[in-house]
């Protein structure tokens, strides 16, 4: 019974021997030879644990039949080749966005580019319509002056035509004065 006990252990747990950590390549594992340095030591143990976990698959399987392990690494195989491929179109997919962005961000760039170029025309045509709107008041105000002038010089006129009416009768009234003060003064004379 001894013998047997002993051997389900040895089957439970493989031994580790130190010829693993000679070896290059292990299931896909490569790792340096070496005495002590890390690398081989961190590979090492990576390399024995992925044994053990063969061992304890191989433990756990032993007695299922080759074809049902044959199409649970195939069922296996297709996930991870369904899985690849997904990965290889998420890739693919976030390369084309990349594009994408990169491209929409250049467009971004050189618009604001434009709009800049825009802007500083618009500033330049706003100054130039302010400075146009400006010497309009100027000469709007300077008409404006004008006009005040003119309506003087008009209300002046008027002034003057009013005084000038008011003249041009008291000159007719001296004139028929003088007329008459001549009539008398010739009438007087008539009479003597």
């Amino acid at each position: 019974m001894f013998p047997t006990s002993m051997m389900n252990t040895a089957m439970q747990e493989p031994r580790r021997s130190p010829r693993i950590l000679k070896q290059k390549s292990c299931f896909g594992l490569d790792f340096k030879e070496g005495n002590g340095s890390e690398t081989a030591n961190e590979d090492g143990e990576r390399a024995i644990v992925h044994l053990d976990a063969v061992g304890q698959i191989t433990i756990k399987y032993r007695n299922t039949p080759l074809e049902t392990l044959l199409s649970t690494i195939t069922e296996g195989e297709k996930f991870l080749t369904s899985v690849k491929t997904k990965a290889i179109a998420h890739q693919r997919s976030t390369a084309e966005l990349r594009a994408k962005l990169q491209v929409a961000e250049t467009a971004l760039k050189e618009s604001a580019a434009a709009f800049s170029e825009e802007i500083a025309y618009f500033k330049e045509d706003v100054t130039a319509r302010d400075n146009e709107i400006a010497r309009l008041r100027g000469d709007a105000d300077k008409s404006s002056g004008e006009r005040n002038k003119i309506a003087k010089l008009v209300q002046r006129n008027l002034e003057l035509e009013s005084t000038m009416e008011k003249q041009s009768a008291k000159l007719t009234k001296l004139e028929d004065w003088r007329f008459q003060m001549r009539r008398v003064l010739s009438g007087g004379d008539d009479e003597s």
